[in-house]
């Protein structure tokens, strides 16, 4: 029976090592088929050709600008990035870029199952690298030009230092990992603005241990933000974190889905679009971008009035399109296989939560600190994304780097107890005596009566 098991270990071991390399390989291979294209073929558009835009200007020495003028309304670093690989690599820094995103990937998943080892047990650990290695948006996303991979591993570096400290306990030692942790949320937040929201998850589980170490995530994640805020003031005149709050809150309402279905109707509303205004080679004069940003969310004010108890259902159903990847299921944005493709990730996301379900209940049963900590890391991470997004566009894209990864170590969460109850079943069947028939004999039947 021994050797048997030894076996089996030995099997599933070696199935495991072939499963990472075939996910490295699908990884390598989706990436490198677009060669040094901007976007890929099955891409179905996005935001690429303005982190380009502004990658370029700044290897120009333009600066961070559109048409020569100041901007803020895309975060800086990803640009920053892309203008190192034009600067390293030249016409070939697309392959350069996506080998990088590849790395970052590979980084996210060994970043997720050790956060999946530390709360739930080493045994989810090869489960949760697995499941991250083959999400579908993350393979997706590494082929594309945007900030998605970036962002996810720098929230991956995030949540894992949580953990990390809530491991070290209360006291000072953990100074370090403090500074780290705050650190990655405010480079996250200059990957992606959305992911500053994230910020009070930290303060929140950590608050009760040391205000000390609240005090440090705090200030390195301010020393990461500062110098683009005080940029902003020197060249845009106001103290900004980002100048594209407006327009996002406007296209909440008008194009919720975030993906240019709506831009007619935003056009209509503010006189502009951001794609219009987000080129060097501009038809139309805009006012200063600080101006612009007020005026839309002025305007967004007055459509919220407008609109009123219409956007119950409305924001309902950008919370489907957010967890439920819908926008994808019923408008994939693309044709043919490359469709077909879209909706199977989509079925595959569904198993995906339904064992983050099982997984997430699973900490529910178990009266564990660890278990406490998890539970509540979970809902109020989750929470905080889906209240942040609420207001702007919610769509699958948006999702993938903030939650994906944490799904997935639910996911095999759940998978590690479904296995454990199926296993203890098992055993309570091979230790009950049998009948002469051979089935099991019934607890009530193995026990004495006592008269």
């Amino acid at each position: 029976m021994r050797s048997w098991l030894i076996d089996i270990s030995g099997f599933v071991r070696w199935l495991a090592i072939v499963a990472v390399v075939c996910g490295i390989v699908l990884r390598v291979a989706v990436a490198f088929i677009p060669g040094a294209q901007i976007e890929a073929s099955w891409s179905g558009g996005g935001d690429s050709a303005h982190y380009v835009t502004l990658a370029k200007n700044l290897s120009e020495g333009k600066g961070f600008s559109y048409a020569g003028r100041p901007t803020a309304i895309r975060p800086p670093l990803y640009p920053v990035i892309i203008a190192g690989f034009m600067g390293a690599f030249g016409s070939l820094w697309p392959a350069g870029l996506r080998a990088f995103q590849i790395i970052l990937g590979l980084a996210t998943a060994f970043l997720t199952a050790r956060l999946s080892a530390v709360l739930f047990g080493q045994r989810t650990y090869v489960t949760t690298f697995l499941l991250v290695l083959y999400l579908p948006t993350s393979i997706y996303l590494t082929a594309q030009v945007g900030t998605e991979i970036l962002t996810a591993f720098l929230l991956s570096v995030f949540a894992h230092s949580l953990v990390h400290l809530k491991r070290l306990g209360p006291g000072k030692a953990g100074w370090f990992v403090a500074v780290w942790s705050g650190a990655a949320a405010g480079l996250a937040g200059l990957v992606r603005f959305p992911s500053i929201v994230l910020l009070p998850a930290g303060l929140i589980l950590v608050q009760r241990r040391n205000a000390f170490r609240v005090l440090l995530i705090l200030l390195a994640c301010i020393a990461m933000l500062s110098p683009w805020i005080a940029r902003n003031r020197a060249v845009l005149g106001a103290w900004a974190y980002s100048t594209s709050s407006g327009v996002n809150l406007v296209m909440g309402v008008l194009d919720p889905q975030g993906r240019g279905r709506g831009d007619t109707s935003v056009r209509e509303f503010l006189g502009w679009i951001h794609q219009e205004y987000e080129q060097n080679d501009r038809s139309a004069t805009y006012p200063p971008e600080t101006e612009m940003d007020r005026s839309a969310r002025a305007a967004y004010s007055k459509l919220v009035r407008e609109k009123g108890k219409e956007l119950i259902p409305l924001h309902l159903q950008k919370i489907s399109w957010f967890w439920l990847g819908l926008d994808q299921w019923l408008d994939p944005g693309v044709q043919g296989r490359a469709a077909t493709i879209r909706k199977l990730g989509v079925v595959a996301w569904w198993g995906l939560l339904v064992l983050a379900g099982v997984g997430f209940f699973a900490l529910r049963a178990r009266g564990s600190p660890d278990h406490h900590f998890a539970r509540n890391m979970f809902l109020v991470w989750f929470g905080l994304i889906t209240l942040g997004y609420l207001p702007f566009c919610m769509n699958t894209r948006l999702r993938a780097p903030m939650v994906d990864g944490l799904v997935a170590a639910l996911a095999a969460n759940g998978l590690a107890s479904i296995w454990a109850a199926s296993f203890r079943k098992d055993r309570s069947q091979a230790s009950a005596p049998l009948r002469k028939d051979g089935s099991a004999m019934p607890a009530a039947a193995r026990s004495p009566s006592v008269s």
